[in-house]
């Protein structure tokens, strides 16, 4: 994941170390710890960017705005979910589809059977 919205850092960090990219940020706005343990070398060797965000210093206009953004995201075409895997032989096009960023969501791979 090139960039991770989270709302609870100490549940969740160890899980985003192993799925952040390279270069990947997380931001974070809460959580369940007030000093959470993180995976220091994992993130480090990924060249991750940790963001702590207090929502109580944005200005209103900002908060609108992310609001809105978040919103246009949950709409039916946008999708976080794995679209049906390719077979093996389109290989190619799986390369094409990501490099493009034409979907939201992974593209998967289907094992030989």
């Amino acid at each position: 994941m090139d960039s991770i919205v989270d709302v609870a850092f100490a549940s969740y960090i160890d899980l985003y170390a192993d799925i952040v990219a390279l270069g990947g940020v997380i931001a974070s706005h809460f959580s369940t710890s007030s000093a959470p343990r993180i995976p220091f070398w994992p993130l480090l060797f990924l060249n991750t960017t940790i963001w702590l965000l207090g929502g109580d210093d944005f200005p209103s206009e900002a908060k609108l705005q992310a609001a809105q953004d978040i919103t246009a995201c949950l709409t039916p075409r946008a999708t976080a979910h794995p679209r049906r895997p390719l077979p093996l032989d389109q290989i190619a096009t799986a390369h094409q589809v990501v490099e493009r960023r034409t979907v939201s969501g992974r593209v998967l791979i289907a094992p030989d059977r």
